[in-house]
């Protein structure tokens, strides 16, 4: 039996982990905590992403104050806020589904632990390619644009792997979790 990680070594080892699935190496999965607790603990990548979350919102507030000066975006912070803690317990509930769906509940621990620690470098690549935009957001649109497809590709790479799956369910669940991750967020502002 090994000895236990460190919760510093073990968030060190999974953001490794998610960095080797995103390039399709298999024994990214190796690099995880697989076990109960190391399903709870992969919820220690909602507060590490989270000023990483505020600045991505906050650049998408500029983008959005930058293409439309003639509407005023204001980023009301506590409700950011509520979205961002609402959407952890959600994403996790919708994922059971998904897996239930794919026929891979078995893989559904696996499956929200490697996506749990995928978010930091997602929210991350988000808000480095949203800051560029802001350079000149009418020309470097696209790049915003890609790199949501490019995102949607390593997050099939990473859901394949973690949930042994054929093509076709994978990109069933990322779709599903894509969907929620967009109209989530937009309906909840909208309602706000």
């Amino acid at each position: 039996m090994t000895a236990p990680r460190s919760p510093w070594r073990e968030i060190m080892d999974s953001l490794h982990g998610v960095w080797r699935l995103s390039v399709r190496d298999p024994a990214g999965m190796g690099w995880l905590n697989l076990t109960v607790s190391g399903f709870w603990r992969s919820f220690l990548a909602a507060p590490i992403a989270l000023p990483i979350f505020i600045g991505e919102r906050r650049v998408a507030a500029l983008l959005g104050t930058l293409l439309y000066p003639e509407r005023e975006i204001v980023l009301s912070l506590p409700l950011e806020l509520t979205i961002y803690a609402l959407t952890w317990p959600a994403m996790t509930a919708l994922l059971l589904g998904a897996a239930w769906l794919a026929g891979r509940t078995d893989r559904f621990a696996a499956l929200v632990i490697a996506l749990n620690w995928l978010t930091p470098g997602v929210l991350a690549a988000l808000l480095v390619v949203g800051w560029t935009v802001t350079l000149a957001p009418h020309v470097l649109g696209f790049l915003l644009l890609g790199m949501h497809g490019f995102i949607l590709l390593i997050k099939y790479r990473v859901v394949r792997i973690a949930l042994e799956a054929k093509p076709a369910p994978a990109i069933g669940v990322v779709a599903l979790a894509a969907l929620f991750g967009y109209l989530f967020p937009a309906a909840a502002r909208l309602l706000a």
